[in-house]
């Protein structure tokens, strides 16, 4: 079986791609891709296509905005000659033969056949992905701090996850969210979209990412009761959930002071100035806090 895929529309229209039996494809935006398309609506790692003696099949890598087969969005499917994938602003067409075809002439570039231990590579390799997996490797439960005054669009994020949450303060309105704008936002390794909770806020200096034995609402109490304002209703407390503000200002404290900061925490996980390192801030039984630095790769996590 070999599935040819040709591109309809954008800056590859025309060109197409050919996955045979044992080499699988990954498509998407990122160098990590096998097959790398100029589409800014694409996830890094979008989508995969793999095909064998009883057919092919479209595989969704978790992506941002989905794939869709024939208009519907799949998670898994089979592949009929004729269907269209549409992911992205992207559509592509499929054609199935039983014998070789000959090489396209216009390809779109691939990095060469992988291997299924590449696609899974591929699927896991982006910074944000490995910080998911990174934080999967905890043990406890799992909490962002979303800061959503630096981003109203993160507000919607918060709400389509639809796991328990709770803004620092609750007394400001949805569209006048001011300084004082964080979420604190329960996950779960199942958590729906936790994939996109990733992806918006990773590298961006948007959230922080916290470990802790104790339930959302005892979490929620004591991150509040870091967060102070003063009589004209600023913010008087550190911004402790901006991650490159959040190491400067552990470093400044003594370890009673961390003893105070983190509470019922385990660890908090954040980026650092390059997203592709991670930060994991814990206290030692002396009561000083350690910065872990990691490597945003397979390896690392």
């Amino acid at each position: 079986m070999i599935l040819q895929l040709t591109i309809l529309n954008g800056t590859h229209a025309g060109h197409a791609v050919q996955v045979t039996a044992g080499t699988p494809r990954t498509f998407g935006r990122a160098a990590q891709a096998d097959v790398v398309l100029q589409d800014v609506y694409l996830s890094d790692v979008h989508f995969a296509l793999y095909c064998d003696e009883q057919g092919a099949r479209v595989r969704d890598l978790q992506s941002h905005n989905g794939t869709f087969l024939n208009n519907t969005a799949v998670a898994d499917a089979t592949l009929a000659a004729g269907d269209r994938i549409s992911a992205g602003q992207t559509v592509f067409e499929v054609a199935l033969t039983d014998h070789a075809l000959d090489a396209p002439t216009n390809a779109v570039t691939t990095t060469g056949e992988i291997t299924a231990e590449d696609l899974v590579r591929g699927m896991q390799s982006a910074p944000h992905d490995c910080a998911r997996w990174a934080l999967h490797s905890e043990e406890g439960n799992y909490f962002a701090v979303i800061d959503c005054a630096r981003d109203p669009d993160l507000l919607a994020l918060v709400n389509r996850v639809d796991e328990e949450f709770c803004a620092f303060d609750e007394t400001r309105e949805p569209d006048d969210l001011g300084e004082t704008a964080p979420f604190l936002l329960s996950l779960t390794p199942a958590t729906h979209g936790l994939a996109d909770v990733f992806e918006e806020t990773w590298g961006r200096g948007h959230a922080i990412f916290l470990v802790s034995p104790r339930p959302f609402i005892e979490v929620y109490q004591h991150l509040i009761s870091l967060v102070t304002w003063d009589e004209q209703g600023k913010l008087g407390s550190a911004r402790f959930w901006e991650p490159l503000k959040l190491g400067e200002h552990l470093a400044r404290m003594a370890p009673e002071e961390t003893a105070e900061f983190f509470g019922p925490l385990a660890c908090i996980l954040a980026e650092t100035a390059d997203a592709r390192v991670m930060a994991r801030y814990a206290r030692t039984p002396e009561g000083a806090v350690t910065a872990t630095k990691v490597a945003m790769s397979l390896q690392g996590v």
